[in-house]
């Protein structure tokens, strides 16, 4: 019980943290593309160049850090080949759970395969790198953050009976999320849950 409040502590730490994107726009263009992902698929996803900032140690203590410095690096991009306008946040995480000391967390952003090289970031860790997909599970999760066990579960259950397995960190993609005036809905936050897989 004790290590589940601690998960879900941590959770609304991110969230809070991702609320400066949902600040300027707190949907995507056109959420009902996803809807299809309710239900879990597996698919091929082409790599994609992000920027990155990778911290370790307890969610509480890094997602807000390091979105304090994507945001601003990404917008330091616009003389830099980038014509990505609205990127979604996103996360991958590796480590153990129960221990949230020792998880490594990756966060990032997406960036034109055009940019080649970052602005002089004072004093910031982060990078610019590809995040490599390929064949990926993924499945849409609409609700709280706090409740998205029964959504992880029927992904790996997907994934078993498939025939593949998870190669891959854990990694979220925040379509919807919370706004600073507080209009969405907690219940209505819509959060793509992902795993790179291979065929058994």
């Amino acid at each position: 019980m004790k290590k589940a409040l601690i998960v879900i502590i941590g959770i609304i730490l991110i969230v809070a943290a991702l609320v400066v994107f949902f600040l300027e726009k707190p949907y995507v263009a056109n959420l009902s593309q996803y809807e299809s992902l309710k239900e879990p698929r597996i698919t091929e996803m082409p790599n994609q160049k992000v920027i990155e900032i990778e911290l370790k140690g307890n969610p509480n203590a890094t997602a807000g850090k390091a979105m304090q410095e994507l945001f601003p690096a990404f917008y330091q991009l616009k003389g830099y080949g980038n014509s990505i306008p609205n990127p979604l946040p996103k996360a991958r995480w590796s480590g153990d759970f129960n221990k949230m000391g020792t998880l490594v967390g990756k966060y990032a952003m997406q960036v034109s395969d055009n940019v080649t090289q970052l602005p002089p970031l004072k004093d910031s860790q982060v990078k610019l790198v590809t995040w490599e997909y390929g064949t990926v599970a993924e499945i849409l999760h609409v609700g709280s953050y706090d409740q998205e066990w029964p959504t992880i579960k029927k992904l790996m259950n997907y994934i078993q009976t498939k025939g593949y397995r998870i190669i891959g960190d854990h990694e979220e993609e925040y379509l919807k999320g919370p706004d600073l005036l507080g209009l969405v809905k907690p219940t209505d936050y819509q959060t793509i849950i992902r795993y790179r897989v291979k065929k058994i």
